[in-house]
């Protein structure tokens, strides 16, 4: 996946952007032990710089935008990506200043999730996860959620932390 003799930038991000989003579209659908895998091979394909942490978030724009549909015949997907996501955002990738994935990559997320996708609730799983992983919720956490709940989860959930941090 990585640059071997390319120098086209962009290719080598397209290419792991498609490892990225076929590998998590193969995995949703399966078991936990198959996702670990996955995650397993990716923890060292960004440890060598085989794929980078732009690769990674733009791989998962299919997945996300799909999820609540894979949902239907895979109840578990849900759970499985948000864990996927959660050990990103704690990955220390070669490269790229070894800055771990974003958070802020879901403002930027296909229009379908954001409207319909109901982002807020799966982001709350994505920082269950986080949390299992000894990791504590920041603002900018609670700032991207905020701007991504519908109204009527703002009006149901005032305290927006105390909402994420609740089990």
């Amino acid at each position: 996946v990585g640059m071997g003799k390319d120098t086209d930038v962009n290719a080598v991000k397209e290419r792991g952007a498609a490892v990225v989003d076929g590998g998590i579209s193969l995995v949703l659908e399966r078991k936990e032990s198959d996702v670990t895998k996955f995650m397993l091979v990716m923890k060292e394909c960004l440890a060598q710089g085989k794929v980078s942490m732009e690769s990674v978030a733009m791989g998962l724009r299919d997945p996300l935008e799909f999820l609540r549909d894979v949902e239907i015949d895979a109840p578990l997907a849900s759970k499985f990506m948000a864990r996927m996501i959660a050990e990103w955002m704690t990955a220390t990738p070669q490269g790229e200043d070894g800055k771990a994935l974003s958070f802020s990559l879901f403002l930027q997320a296909p229009e379908y999730f954001k409207t319909d996708g109901r982002p807020a609730e799966f982001l709350k799983q994505v920082l269950a996860s986080y949390k299992n992983m000894d990791n504590t919720i920041v603002d900018e956490h609670v700032d991207v959620v905020s701007q991504l709940m519908t109204e009527e989860e703002r009006n149901t959930h005032t305290d927006i932390r105390g909402w994420l941090e609740s089990p």
